[in-house]
């Protein structure tokens, strides 16, 4: 298993643990790069090819929380609270993968 699928494994694990129990994560997404010793190329290949899951579901989250039909009617099973919650969790992923990029600059 590469880096990459790691990383990936990791995060569809977080997101999949707050879809289903709905409580706040507090999991430090640079400090697990750290850990697992992600070098610059991958952490910039994912940011570059796979990173896009999480960005698209960020952008979901947010349309439902802006009240946009459809998508508000797709995350019906979350509480407004809730969805706001993923979205921090969402946020922080994306903020901590750039900045672990930019450690490495």
């Amino acid at each position: 298993m590469t880096h990459i699928d790691t990383i990936c494994q990791f995060v569809d694990t977080i997101l999949d643990e707050f879809s289903m129990t709905k409580k706040k994560n507090r999991v430090d997404f640079y400090k697990y790069f750290q850990c697992e010793n992600i070098d610059r190329k991958t952490i910039n290949e994912y940011a570059s090819t796979k990173m896009y899951v999480v960005i698209d579901l960020l952008e979901e989250v947010n349309g439902a929380l802006d009240g946009d039909a459809l998508l508000s009617e797709a995350y019906a099973h979350f509480k407004k609270s809730e969805l706001k919650e993923f979205k921090i969790l969402l946020d922080r992923f994306v903020s901590d993968v750039e900045k672990y990029q930019k450690f490495y600059v």
